[in-house]
């Protein structure tokens, strides 16, 4: 499901202003450089072979096996296009071949991947009688990448669902390190296990002793996968996700802070930041000071990663000395987290005041260190969160987010993050607790603007019922894959609301929605009592019989919506053999879904239940999504398929706004100026 996005009114609509992603560098270039043995860019549209675009070695054409679709989006431009992993017998196989016999030498695993799911899944899997070697999503590590190598091996940080990240694990000299969208994101630990493994190798799915018989499948997009005879160094790995992500349309600021001696100044193409970056202002090692002490890359003034001048935005910084952590100068990243504004004693505070952000919403990144290790601190910003750490810049080991803010614990870390944050000033203070700590930098990084608080989703639930009694299912709290409050509950097999009877998420009433019902009965999947919301939204439903259809219209939506997402829970009361199709018709064009059938029957009675998004035609699940909707309304229909007897249930609907028109501002009204002055001529004619 994409994340929502606020467009601004006309420009939405004839696509200028659209942060889109561009092409930052050749990506298979950059990957071809550095000679991969295997290197698999799953452009193809069609047939089963999962072609190798390696030079150098022997050829390792793979195949395509299983739930698998081609042709699917990916990170960017840069990257073609990306296989879908169905989560259950999705997978790429590729036959085993002595150049993939690396011994204890240098290896790099390298990928793009994309998952919603919490669950486990294996990325890539090399496995047979000479050892078992894995790249697992969210297995050992809650929420992170973990490597299996004979035994755990090493655990990233966390990595956020629903976006594309790249990933490299690497081993050089016996020494295992994680990276995560070209940073490192986890320590060093040793492994010096043999790659000789007499198996093919797998990507998207492990196996249970043969690569025939797959196991712990990824559920999820996977994208451009190389395996090198090498060990990528950090340079190398944060170029090749430069080039890979693109442009997201949205700039960021960073500021160097070095010492009093000069050490660490950075070059205008050091890649550096927690979101990497190049265009780093450096200080000119004051330890008090303004523009007028930024040095470069323009100096008195502050640039963007693009290099660009921003107007109007200044700094002031003020700590009672400077210093540096390390002297390692190899990437942009430890130059970064060289030199810092040191908070050495009482005499107060680091203090950075930042005014004039021009934009609408961003995160702001602390990065904090000393010399010695293990030093307690605290660094807030005025009016948020304040966050406690404990100094681990010494030498750097990545990138190590605290998110403590009671003092409990103190973690080691290296940054603290802010997020969505729309004033246009801040100010940032660090304090040091058993002795001194630093301030590296700092990182302002633009994000998609907050969905404005309003009527951005409606949820209908269908209380369903047995025998007359339909008030089994109302759901009072929050629910859905979605989780929203406020859900509309409508009873009866057919009925029809009135404008001002609907109210959206927020609790607000919806002036002109309305929604018209008609099925030839309702049901629930049980009898008994509901475990939490979203049992008690999955309980009752609309049902057909063998051959009826079921119809939901849903007319006048907000006029401010200019797209929206659908999603349709279904589960009956019987097996999964039933099978229904869904159609929706809309002003954006007619789908169909399906036909589907439901998973397993919601566990009504206990709750805990998880949701599953069904995607291809003849599989199961208990939601399905209709996306980039438009238009003020749709009607959805449901058609009886198959099974014994065959239904299509309708359990409940959420429409999700993705693209909604802001009240007009100073900025949206100088943008409308503008378009009227450059048009004028022509009207003129």
């Amino acid at each position: 499901m994409k994340s929502r996005r606020l467009l601004l009114g006309v420009f939405a609509a004839i696509g200028l202003l659209a942060a889109t992603r561009v092409v930052q560098a050749d990506y298979v270039a950059e990957v071809l450089i550095d000679n991969p043995l295997a290197y698999y860019q799953f452009n193809e549209t069609g047939g089963v072979v999962a072609a190798d675009s390696s030079t150098a070695g022997a050829n390792h054409d793979g195949t395509y096996l299983g739930g698998v679709t081609l042709g699917q989006p990916a990170a960017s431009t840069a990257l073609g296009t990306a296989v879908a992993f169905n989560g259950v017998d999705g997978r790429v196989q590729i036959p085993d071949h002595a150049d993939f016999d690396l011994g204890t030498g240098d290896t790099t695993i390298e990928m793009w991947f994309h998952t919603d799911v919490t669950a486990r899944g294996d990325l890539f899997t090399y496995k047979g009688g000479g050892g078992d070697l894995g790249v697992h999503s969210r297995s050992q590590a809650a929420g992170g990448v973990a490597v299996w190598h004979n035994g755990l091996r090493s655990n990233s940080r966390q990595f956020s669902s629903g976006q594309w990240h790249h990933l490299a694990v690497t081993r050089s000299g016996g020494q295992e390190r994680i990276y995560l969208d070209g940073a490192r994101a986890s320590l060093d630990v040793a492994n010096g296990d043999s790659w000789d493994i007499p198996a093919d190798l797998l990507i998207g799915s492990n196996h249970g002793g043969t690569p025939a018989t797959p196991a712990i499948p990824f559920d999820g997009l996977i994208d451009e996968v190389a395996i090198y005879g090498t060990a990528l160094s950090a340079a190398r790995v944060a170029e090749h996700h430069f080039a890979g992500a693109g442009d997201t349309g949205y700039r960021s600021v960073g500021v160097n802070f070095r010492r009093s001696s000069g050490q660490h100044p950075m070059d205008p193409n050091d890649l550096a930041g927690f979101v990497p970056q190049r265009n780093w202002n450096n200080s000119d090692n004051s330890n008090v000071g303004s523009n007028a002490n930024i040095a470069g890359p323009v100096t008195g003034s502050l640039v963007d990663d693009l290099g660009a001048v921003v107007p109007g935005l200044s700094i002031d910084w003020s700590a009672n000395g400077s210093w540096s952590a390390n002297a390692d100068t190899s990437t942009g990243h430890n130059k970064m987290m060289g030199g810092y504004l040191d908070d050495q004693g009482p005499a107060g505070a680091t203090v950075v005041s930042v005014a004039g952000i021009p934009y609408e919403a961003y995160d702001v990144y602390a990065f904090m260190g000393s010399d010695g290790n293990g030093r307690t601190g605290r660094v807030k910003i005025l009016g948020s969160d304040e966050f406690y750490f404990s100094t681990n810049s010494n030498p750097f080991p990545g990138y190590i987010q605290t998110t403590d803010t009671t003092g409990g614990s103190n973690p080691p870390a290296t940054f603290a993050r802010w997020t969505e944050l729309t004033d246009d000033s801040f100010t940032l203070e660090m304090n040091r607790i058993s002795n001194n700590v630093g301030l590296h930098g700092i990182q302002i990084v633009e994000v998609e603007p907050p969905p404005p608080v309003g009527m951005t989703s409606i949820s209908l639930n269908f209380i369903g019922g047995r025998n007359g009694a339909q008030t089994d299912g109302i759901v009072t709290g929050t629910a859905g894959v979605d989780p929203q409050a406020n859900w509309n509950n409508l009873a009866s097999n057919a009925g029809a609301t009135l404008p001002g009877q609907l109210v959206a998420g927020t609790g607000q009433v919806l002036g002109t929605t309305s929604v018209a019902w008609s099925s030839n009965n309702t049901y629930t999947i049980t009898t008994t009592g509901f475990g939490d919301q979203d049992a008690a939204m999955m309980k009752g439903y609309l049902d057909t019989n063998n051959t009826s259809l079921t119809t939901v219209t849903v007319a006048d939506l907000p006029s401010d919506w200019l797209e929206y997402d659908i999603i349709v829970y279904f589960d009956g009361d019987g097996s999964n053999s039933r099978q229904g199709q869904y159609e929706l018709t809309a002003d954006s064009g007619d789908v169909t879904l399906g036909p589907f059938a439901d998973n397993a029957n919601w566990p009504v009675a206990t709750g805990g239940n998880a949701f599953a998004q069904a995607v291809a035609p003849g599989g199961n699940g208990n939601f399905m999504l209709f996306s980039d909707v438009s238009g003020s309304g749709f009607t959805l229909t449901t058609r009886p398929m198959s099974g014994s007897p065959p239904r299509a249930p309708i359990n409940g609907i959420q429409i999700i706004a993705t693209s909604v028109v802001p009240e007009p501002g100073s900025a949206t009204l100088l943008l409308f100026v503008l378009l009227a002055a450059l048009s004028w001529p022509c009207r003129r004619r």
